[in-house]
């Protein structure tokens, strides 16, 4: 490696990088003067002389060493008088080529996070061939942070790494790169690996364990076909509401992943009435959780259907929710439920038309609600031993919800993904 005087290194002036953020500049170059240079630029020769070919803004950090009379490192040589590493491009084997472009690259300011999750990760396996190939310590994390950031790393700057790693395995999967954030694509990571792992268990579940059914149908159809007169004593349900839902953006921590227009739940809505009025018992009690505007619609569906609607929705206040106009408009913090009876069924207990819960705070499906919301409801009009149905399952709160009531539930999930986290509640 021939040294260069920096003054001699032709710099064209058609390179794709034009602008430089100066105090970016300034930390690589503070960087290289703490832990030396991890490549020299590389140059090709020319009839004009050596030309730039990698490393314009370790060029330009050196060159502030040099005005101040500091020596550059790299490796074991110090370069002074205005001298700086340099290889020439005929002399780089492939791991010397690689490690030039990510010294060029994994710097830069712009990357985006699908840029900087994949060479972070060609860093990594980079610097563990060449310690393997000296006989050397394994690369760690914490090396990696180290070099990325040109000092002592903290256990935050080791997580970005790692993180970085696991997601650089996944950019092959669209739904991992369309992510707006690194954060977002860890999000989905984690969603699919937990829907797999689910499906390999639901394979070797046996539902003949649990006292409760669960059920993979459409559950309008299989609740027409499948199901006989007069067998249950309480419906409770979380229909899709008619919202939909998918679209409410990225501020929602769980998507919704399900079919939720409104033309989708005017059928349900009048298939429902008519299939749960059949399939309850006489004097027994039903309810349905929906959105506002959803309310009217079931309360005209239930009456035709036979029930007796109470007047008004019970209010579920979550106490914090989502905002699904994002600035433009409020949180959603109170979802409505529909109240109604067949026949002249007495409550277990008088209680407030409000119940105060709290939702969810991990959930794995957008809809799920929590068990104990469930259970303030059961209360009110089921016994033990009593039979309930839930045609829209979900994630199957139903069942703890049912079990901590002393009554056995059948619920009928359609989704796969829905119905094998359902399983997991069945299981448990």
């Amino acid at each position: 490696m021939t040294p260069l005087l920096a003054s001699e290194i032709i710099v064209r002036e058609n390179r794709q990088r034009q602008t430089f953020d100066i105090d970016k500049i300034t930390e690589l170059s503070e960087s290289i003067q703490r832990n030396g240079l991890m490549h020299p630029i590389v140059v090709r020769r020319t009839d004009e002389g050596f030309v730039l070919v990698a490393g314009e803004r370790r060029l330009k950090a050196m060159q502030m060493l040099i005005d101040l009379d500091i020596p550059v490192r790299c490796g074991d040589t110090l370069y002074t008088g205005g001298t700086v590493p340099n290889l020439q491009l005929g002399e780089l084997s492939p791991e010397q080529a690689e490690e030039a472009e990510l010294e060029e690259n994994i710097r830069r300011v712009d990357l985006t996070w699908q840029e900087k999750a994949a060479a972070t990760a060609r860093l990594h396996l980079l610097r563990s061939k060449q310690a393997d190939a000296a006989g050397q310590f394994r690369q760690t994390l914490a090396m990696t942070a180290a070099e990325l950031i040109g000092d002592l790393p903290t256990s935050n700057d080791v997580s970005i790494v790692k993180e970085n790693l696991i997601i650089a395995q996944h950019l092959d999967d669209p739904d991992v790169v369309k992510a707006p954030t690194q954060k977002e694509a860890l999000k989905v990571i984690e969603k699919k690996a937990k829907a797999q792992h689910r499906a390999e268990l639901a394979k070797k579940f046996d539902l003949t364990k649990s006292p409760h059914r669960l059920i993979h149908a459409n559950s309008l159809e299989y609740m027409a076909d499948s199901l006989g007169d007069e067998v249950f004593d309480c419906l409770l349900t979380d229909p899709p509401y008619g919202v939909d839902a998918s679209n409410f953006g990225s501020n929602f921590s769980t998507l919704h992943e399900y079919e939720d227009g409104w033309e989708y739940f005017l059928g349900i809505s009048r298939t429902l009435s008519i299939e749960a009025f059949r399939v309850l018992k006489p004097n027994t009690h039903a309810y349905v959780f929906c959105s506002f505007e959803g309310f009217s619609i079931l309360a005209r569906d239930f009456t035709k259907a036979g029930f007796k609607v109470w007047p008004q929705p019970l209010i579920w206040a979550k106490g914090n929710g989502n905002a699904p106009w994002v600035s433009q408009g409020h949180k959603r913090t109170y979802e409505c439920i529909m109240f109604a009876s067949k026949g002249t069924r007495e409550m277990n207990v008088v209680k407030a038309d409000v119940l105060v819960h709290s939702p969810v705070s991990d959930r794995e499906h957008g809809a799920e609600k929590p068990v104990p919301l469930l259970v303030d409801l059961l209360q009110r009009s089921v016994v033990p031993g009593d039979k309930i149905l839930d045609p829209f399952a979900g994630s199957g709160s139903i069942f703890p919800a049912a079990s901590a009531v002393s009554c056995v539930a059948v619920g009928i999930e359609r989704e796969e993904a829905s119905f094998n986290l359902a399983l997991t509640k069945l299981e448990n």
